[in-house]
């Protein structure tokens, strides 16, 4: 009796001691970031500070400012011919092609500004999806290897008690308070791999975290 209540005892010593390793080993392969599991992020701030997101709106801006150019030159030329206009007695054959030729200009001029004003609308937005893209990607890879579970979009930026849009914004701010949880530095790291630390402006990280 003694020797079956010995060995049954041996077994279930053995049994725990077994469960006991497979929860350090699981533990040992898939550890968790230490602290909270929810952490907030600057959205506004990794746009200003994202370096080439900024120089895509800048190759934007540079096709703007050619095509504000041609705009001018083409104001110039309707100008030429609203003066070669007034050479012309009005309702004589000369008044009116060279009244129909202004007129065509004119419109051809309005129609290129309006395909224009839409391409370029098209192409500001292509750039902000595809870096919003980029960032989800990098805050998605940052909290699946740090254990986060939820990241909140939050406005870093203080309240100016002088500027009315300000003080409404911060009043309305989603995120009132938070404590060492901001990883927005850790991002724009990220985003700005490759690019020269005082081009990137990258500050250092808040939080501590594995890469």
């Amino acid at each position: 009796m003694k020797t079956s209540l010995l060995k049954a005892v041996l077994v279930i010593a053995g049994i725990a001691a077994s469960l006991v390793s497979q929860v350090l080993l699981a533990q040992t392969a898939a550890p968790r970031a230490a602290g909270t599991s929810v952490v907030v992020i600057d959205v506004a701030e990794v746009f200003e500070r994202h370096v080439r997101f900024k120089a895509r709106m800048e190759d934007i801006k540079r096709d703007i400012e050619t095509f504000e150019a041609e705009l001018r030159n083409e104001q110039k030329q309707l100008n030429a011919v609203r003066e070669e206009l007034q050479n012309y007695k009005p309702g004589t054959d000369a008044y009116k092609r060279v009244e129909e030729r202004m007129a065509a200009m004119a419109a051809d001029a309005q129609v290129k500004m309006q395909l224009k004003r839409k391409e370029f609308l098209e192409q500001e937005a292509k750039v902000y999806f595809n870096a919003y893209q980029e960032v989800l990607a990098a805050v998605s890879q940052f909290a699946d290897r740090n254990g986060i579970s939820l990241v909140l979009r939050f406005n870093g930026k203080e309240m100016d008690p002088s500027q009315r849009e300000s003080v409404l914004q911060g009043v309305n701010r989603a995120v009132v308070f938070q404590r060492n949880l901001n990883i927005t530095d850790y991002i724009i790291e990220r985003l700005n791999a490759g690019v020269p630390q005082e081009s990137a402006g990258v500050r250092g990280p808040q939080i501590p975290a594995r890469r």
